[in-house]
């Protein structure tokens, strides 16, 4: 006798016991039948759920991909002011706009409106920032004021002229002073006291290359010129002031040497120490070091929204640059051509946003190109990406937000 054919019907009812993990009910047990039916209920309304959010956050990633890999060919004006702020400076601290001057520092929300600002006076200021803290230091000057996310939490004066400086999360500071032909390395609390002079010895004192100051304000990395017998390289210290540094000679942590190679540019940035070597960079998060090395050298370094990027010169006669993103662990993120002849380069809410003169390219972290074009508002001084497609503008003719459309 031949085997019935299921109808439609029952093909469907098959594939919906299938997806909602139906049990099957037995035919010869009221009793245990209707337990059953009972979980084959439950289990039913278990799998519309989780199907439900599946198909929600399915559509959630693709709207959010379509809307990143969108390419916008123009944009608008959505507030600005006739006045050019060349006398400013602006930076984004924890999704806020920091503006900053020799008067005085503000701190913005991404609709311009004040949340508060702090007056002082300071020749050439250059902030820096961790976490929530904000150290804003008088280059060749002896003034630091420090700010955390409600206004100012400390400041002090120095004994010698101010090279460069460091803040970790806590408002610690780390300053390199001229001291005639050497520089002197500090650390100093929020309000001015000295934790520890970073030096191994004076004789060191003139071969500091970089520094940098981890967020909990516990471990400090130096990188110091050093001799290898007739090569030249780099020696880099790290310093503990926590609990497990206070037994440790000169706080020395540990060390690691570069022999032949330089390093220019040391971070912490997202729980590690990221330093850039001639040759490539590494990252140091605790044991032992990842290793990134290139064959090529590197043009510019930015950091932000986890990653940090390199640009190089192309190996593609079609193209200018290549820039590599990688993530602050180290990995590889994405690699892409980079065609604008570029003055000022920075990464924000998902995007690289490179600009020069009016000109402005925009590319997403997976190197696609969602804006390359021209600004009317004027030479751009700054720009900052504060939104999906918002952006902070600040030009020789105005200051305000845009949108791109």
């Amino acid at each position: 006798m031949a085997k019935r054919k299921k109808t439609l019907g029952e093909r469907w009812d098959h594939l919906r016991d299938l997806l909602e993990f139906q049990l099957r009910v037995p035919a010869d047990d009221p009793e245990a039948a209707e337990t059953v039916r009972a979980k084959n209920r439950r289990r039913a309304f278990a799998a519309k759920i989780i199907y439900l959010l599946a198909a929600v956050t399915i559509a959630a990633i693709l709207a959010r991909y379509f809307v990143s890999h969108r390419v916008y060919t123009g944009y608008e004006t959505v507030s600005s002011r006739n006045v050019a702020d060349n006398i400013s400076n602006y930076r984004l601290v924890n999704g806020k706009l920091l503006r900053y001057s020799q008067d005085g520092l503000s701190l913005l929300d991404t609709d311009l409106n004040v949340l508060w600002n702090r007056a002082y006076d300071l020749a050439q200021p250059v902030a820096v920032t961790s976490g929530k803290a904000i150290a804003v230091y008088d280059r060749r000057g002896t003034r630091v004021v420090v700010f955390d996310g409600e206004g100012e939490a400390g400041g002090f004066g120095t004994e010698l002229p101010i090279i460069a400086a460091r803040v970790s999360g806590a408002g610690n500071v780390v300053a390199a002073l001229e001291n005639g032909d050497y520089t002197k390395l500090v650390y100093y609390t929020v309000n001015g006291e000295i934790i520890a002079e970073l030096a191994e010895d004076a004789a060191r004192e003139d071969q500091i290359a970089a520094f940098a100051v981890s967020e909990n304000g516990e471990t400090v990395a130096v990188a110091y010129f050093e001799s290898f017998g007739s090569t030249v390289g780099t020696r880099l210290v790290f310093y503990n002031f926590g609990a497990a540094g206070q037994e440790l000679e000169d706080h020395v942590a540990g060390d690691r040497n570069y022999q032949g190679e330089l390093l220019p540019y040391l971070t912490y940035y997202e729980g590690g120490f990221e330093a850039v070597r001639d040759s490539g960079f590494s990252v140091f998060r605790g044991g032992e070091p990842v290793e990134v090395d290139f064959t090529e050298n590197v043009l510019s370094v930015v950091e932000g929204d986890g990653c940090i990027g390199f640009v190089f010169g192309s190996r593609d006669v079609e193209h200018r640059y290549r820039m590599e993103l990688y993530s602050a662990g180290g990995r590889l993120r994405s690699s892409f051509p980079v065609d604008i002849a570029y003055d000022r380069i920075s990464i924000s809410e998902g995007s690289v946003v490179f600009s020069n003169g009016a000109d402005l390219a925009v590319y997403t972290l997976d190197g696609f190109k969602s804006f390359d074009g021209k600004l009317e508002e004027g030479t751009i001084f700054d720009i900052l990406k504060i939104g999906q497609n918002r952006y902070f503008l600040v030009t020789d003719m105005k200051a305000g937000l845009i949108r791109l459309k």
